[in-house]
């Protein structure tokens, strides 16, 4: 994998962890529970230490880092805003959009560490990195459950 198809993919990650970060803030801010606000800040400071550890390996490959996040990323910051106007949606609607998205963070990735081209040095960090979006995902997956009602399998690591 050459430098500019590395740098691709770091950047595509980054924005993936940007956009979960902004999710989980968004979240945090309008979650009632103080057990949520919690966890979810939570959530979103791994997500934000992950980008910040990307966009260093972005520059460190001759890249540029992304700013923001994707436009899919977008479209969820505006729908948070729009639920947010109209009184919130209640701290469930909150946790399942979360957990969709860092169950998508998550996929990103496992499709990454599939590249077969990944350098071994970069390979090691995203696979640490997919360890902690792991145990977020779980984590607000296992609150999501518990909000629900559901009895989860297993709690979170």
């Amino acid at each position: 994998m050459n430098d500019d198809t590395t740098v691709d993919l770091l950047n595509d990650l980054l924005e993936t962890c940007s956009d979960a970060e902004c999710c989980c803030r968004g979240a945090a801010a309008q979650a009632e529970s103080a057990e949520l606000k919690r966890a979810l800040d939570e959530a979103a400071t791994g997500c934000a230490q992950a980008a910040a550890e990307l966009a260093s390996l972005v520059r460190q490959r001759g890249g540029e880092p992304e700013s923001g996040g994707s436009v899919g990323g977008t479209l969820q910051r505006g729908w948070q805003a729009v639920t947010s106007t109209l009184g919130g949606s209640g701290d469930k609607a909150l946790l399942d959009e979360c957990e969709q998205v860092l169950n998508g963070t998550a996929a990103d990735y496992r499709k990454a560490l599939n590249d077969p081209s990944l350098p071994e040095t970069v390979r090691t960090i995203v696979d640490r990195q997919l360890d902690g979006a792991r145990r977020r995902h779980d984590l607000i997956r296992h609150l999501r459950d518990r909000w629900s009602g559901v009895q989860p399998d297993r709690p979170p690591r």
